[in-house]
């Protein structure tokens, strides 16, 4: 500027001189030259102090104030490698702020959240103690008789019960529902009774439709079922409380149970067995197993499993009846009486032991015995609700002593009081009474009684073969054939059946049809020496009389004191020709009984010596 300011003092005709045009133009480039290196060395520190203000807004972790003070410099600036180093880092070092702040805003969440789940849950905890506590105090009242202080201690439990865990009150209403239905088969109250059973299947129900295959609630639902003979629905709702709880003993008692009612006994012993094993020390399970295995003809493994329930509860009067049953059938006496006398010690006034007792003896033929246990079973019975099968079975064994008039007393009781009875049973205490009455030489009272048995059981051999044998008796040959025909289509092979036919055809002289059924008897009972005469009589009405004259030596070899068919052999050897050997049966008649039909042996001995 100063070099300017001398060159303009020059005179005005002096400034167009070269030398100093020349210096003018070098001042005006080096003056520009500067002003430039001037300019770029400002641009050079305002970028520097750029640079460093923003390093320093980054190092104080303000990335917005150092990302707009580098938004500040130029264009042309922002390209250049320290500039663009610098945006990088603030970028990265913001980037890494804001995942920092982010993960510190996540963790205070994170742990408000933990805060708030912890509090809830030990706020769940005590609200959960307190329910236990309030269950604990219901079943404490329960074990103690007192029904409605329990209720309102479970009426308590379950207004506390959270409405925001259905899962969890499910369970416990179904606690709740097995406490008071094992209650209510503790108590012998009725109306308690009722009460707890019905509360407990209303608890049951309401905690399986929110979803709850807790035990517990299937097991009331199974009882119920059981309870109400619906045995299918308490098989299912076992099974899923066994699924729920595949260690419980008494669920596998009560599915047995169950089984064993639609007579699925082979399922019935697996579950009992599971049962028996679980709790070895479980009697009913034990007693159980030995019902269906005897159902299952597996008498060996019913007698262990009634040993093993009387060796747990040495009073369980039932197991000993049972085990004295199978061990009279096996024939044991000596076990039985054992066991039965030992249900006896238990209850000396129990009429069903005396009952079972006398219908082992029966079974094994001790008539006598029976007859005084039966009398036994009559003695301590509650005649109120006497039983018609007690008076049949007193009336069964004092038939087979051939004591018929005692025997039709008891029987007449039986029939009188058959209402009661089942069918089969109905049936067979009417058999026996017809068969007491004709017994009895009351032989149309017996045909009644036997037509009743067949009103109501077409079927019933025994009886046609009776009615059969009365028809006979009576002359009534057609009606005999009639009854006796259709008991020979049920049983071909029955020994009376066929007697009786061939002695109603005997009687309407149809010796051929007697002689059949006659020789069939005798296939079925090559022995019995009455059908061997009845034979040798038919083979002599037929005119066969070879073959009747085998037959009755047979039967005076079989009994050398039958006088009647001396007499008869005689009479066929005279139709035979052979007088010699008519006369030598005569004689021996007349020798060893001569007062056997007197007149006519002489007459038949004074014709051959003519």
């Amino acid at each position: 500027d100063k070099a300017q300011q001398i060159l303009n003092s020059i005179p005005a005709n002096q400034r167009s001189d070269s030398d100093v045009t020349a210096l003018r133009n070098k001042i005006a480039s080096e003056k520009q030259t500067a002003q430039a290196k001037a300019q770029a060395e400002k641009a050079a520190q305002e970028k520097a102090d750029k640079l460093a203000q923003a390093q320093k807004a980054l190092d104080a972790g303000d990335y917005a104030k150092a990302q707009a003070i580098l938004n500040t410099l130029p264009s042309s600036e922002k390209r250049d490698t320290d500039v663009q180093a610098l945006i990088s880092k603030a970028a990265a070092q913001e980037k890494e702020a804001l995942a920092k702040k982010a993960a510190e805003e996540e963790r205070i969440k994170k742990a408000a959240e933990d805060a708030a789940k912890a509090k809830k849950q030990a706020e769940l905890a005590a609200l959960q103690k307190d329910i236990d506590s309030e269950i604990a105090k219901g079943k404490a009242a329960l074990a103690a008789g007192n029904v409605e202080e329990a209720i309102a201690h479970f009426n308590k439990a379950m207004r506390m019960l959270p409405s925001d865990d259905p899962a969890y009150a499910a369970k416990k209403k179904s606690e709740i529902a097995q406490a008071l239905y094992d209650a209510s088969e503790a108590t012998d109250n009725p109306a308690d009774k009722k009460k707890l059973a019905d509360a407990a299947k209303t608890l049951a129900n309401e905690a399986v439709a929110k979803g709850s295959d807790d035990a517990g609630s299937h097991y009331v639902l199974g009882m119920e079922a059981l309870k109400n003979k619906n045995y299918a629905q308490a098989e299912a709702e076992f099974e899923k409380a066994i699924k729920a709880d595949p260690k419980n003993a008494s669920y596998y008692y009560q599915l047995g149970r169950a089984q064993a009612q639609q007579g699925k006994f082979k399922a019935a012993q697996a579950s009992f067995k599971n049962s028996t094993e679980l709790n070895p020390k479980f009697a009913p399970a034990f007693y159980n197993l030995g019902y269906v295995s005897e159902r299952l003809n597996d008498n060996s493994q019913a007698l262990v499993s009634y040993r093993k329930a009387y060796q747990i509860d040495g009073e369980y009067e039932r197991a000993y009846i049972a085990a004295g049953r199978i061990m009279a059938r096996q024939g044991d006496n000596q076990g039985a009486s054992a066991a039965f006398d030992k249900a006896i010690k238990i209850n000396p006034a129990n009429s069903q032991t005396y009952q079972e007792y006398g219908s082992a003896l029966a079974a094994i033929g001790n008539y006598s015995a029976a007859e005084n246990s039966f009398k036994k079973a009559i003695a301590y019975m509650d005649k109120s609700k006497a039983d018609p099968a007690t008076y049949y079975n007193l009336s069964t064994v004092l038939l087979a002593q051939e004591k018929n008039s005692e025997a039709l007393s008891y029987a007449k009781q039986s029939y009188e009081l058959k209402a009661s009875a089942n069918d089969e049973l109905k049936n067979n205490i009417t058999y026996n009474y017809a068969l007491a009455q004709e017994k009895a030489g009351n032989a149309e009272l017996a045909k009644s009684l036997y037509n009743e048995v067949l009103l109501n059981d077409p079927n019933n051999v025994k009886a046609r073969t009776n009615l059969g044998a009365l028809y006979n008796e009576d002359g009534q040959s057609d009606s005999a054939i009639a009854v006796l025909s259709k008991a020979y289509e049920l049983d071909s092979s029955n020994f009376e059946v066929n007697n009786n036919l061939g002695n109603a055809y005997n009687k309407k002289e149809n010796f051929t049809q007697a002689i059949k059924y006659y020789q069939n008897a005798l296939a079925i009972s090559p022995k019995d020496n009455t059908v061997r005469a009845n034979l040798a009589k038919a083979y002599a009405g037929a005119k066969q009389y070879d073959s009747a004259k085998v037959a009755y030596e047979d039967v005076i070899a079989a009994n050398p004191k039958d006088w009647e068919s001396y007499l008869e052999l005689s009479k066929v050897c005279i139709a035979l020709g052979d007088m010699e050997s008519a006369e030598t049966y005569l004689t021996y008649l007349q020798k060893n009984n001569p007062t056997y039909k007197m007149a006519e042996v002489a007459k038949l001995l004074a014709s051959i010596k003519k």
